[in-house]
């Protein structure tokens, strides 16, 4: 497990489940936690596997994730996931198929019944890691069916202890600062990975704090056309001024700082209204008219 950058509880979790799988693993972390990273590292660890460049290429792994221009993950994946169980794995070891079902809260009710029906007939040789934000989104007859492993935050000194020979403290500083502790988005912020979603919607949010009211207008139907961006992009927008508001601290600038905080208590706000549901397209409309520049 060393090659993976983890909280000691996490680990601990981590290390259980390896020594004593169960048919299903459920891990659960916020957005930019690193949780899909987790799961390749726990199927390498179980199917036995030298290098992870090596495991797209492992005949009886599979990953199953929602398709970029969709909204869900289809039907059709399952069903094609379900034909796919039915060949069987030569081999001699106990686990020899692994399944990822990344952000398992995307499967709508269809392919969530169809995979529960998957996990109640389980295969002795197979395993299935799903991962989700929380578990609150999934069925909790699937919840059940899982053994729960919890993504927590590390620490900065953490982070530190684990990039000293690859970062300057500085830069890592301001990486665990903007990522809060999260694994996933701290290596991304580190290493400019571009394709990272929290990644992705901090750069979103730096362009839009940038612009006046009329070209934020002009910028978000875009977004509301998907909630689950529309998510990524409120959770970067709020580090992004957390972040902002400690540097105007720092220089004393008190009148940016209170408006910073304004616009991260409506941040805060527009996330709770996402959350029960609230047209998208009104939460960016009233975040584009009173966000600060």
């Amino acid at each position: 497990m060393k090659s993976v950058l983890l909280h000691p509880h996490t680990e601990k979790q981590l290390k259980n489940f390896i020594k004593h799988p169960s048919h299903a693993l459920l891990i659960v972390g916020p957005v930019g936690s690193g949780k899909f990273t987790l799961a390749k590292e726990v199927a390498i660890n179980l199917l036995g596997i030298v290098s992870g460049d090596k495991l797209a290429n492992y005949p009886y792994f599979i990953h199953v994730k929602r398709p970029k221009d969709k909204q869900n993950i289809a039907i059709e994946q399952i069903r094609a996931l379900i034909k796919q169980l039915k060949l069987k794995t030569p081999g001699r070891r106990d686990i020899r198929r692994v399944i990822i079902i990344e952000d398992a809260e995307d499967l709508n009710d269809e392919g969530s019944n169809a995979m529960l029906k998957i996990l109640e007939e389980p295969s002795a040789e197979t395993i299935f890691i799903l991962t989700t934000s929380s578990e609150h989104n999934l069925l909790p007859t699937i919840v059940s069916r899982t053994q729960q492993l919890n993504v927590k935050a590390i620490s900065a000194s953490q982070a530190q202890s684990y990039y000293q020979d690859q970062f300057a403290k500085e830069t890592v500083d301001t990486a665990w600062q903007l990522a809060q502790g999260r694994i996933g988005l701290l290596t991304a912020l580190l290493t400019e990975d571009s394709g990272h979603l929290l990644k992705q919607a901090i750069n979103e949010s730096k362009a839009f704090l940038r612009q006046n009211t009329y070209q934020r207008l002009l910028g978000i139907e875009q977004l509301a056309k998907d909630k689950k961006r529309l998510a990524a992009f409120l959770d970067g927008l709020s580090r992004l001024l957390v972040a902002l508001y400690i540097v105007a601290i720092s220089k004393n600038n008190a009148a940016q700082a209170q408006k910073l905080l304004n616009s991260r208590k409506l941040v805060q706000e527009l996330q709770e209204t996402l959350e029960a549901n609230v047209a998208p397209r009104l939460i960016l409309l009233k975040l584009a008219v009173n966000l600060v520049r």
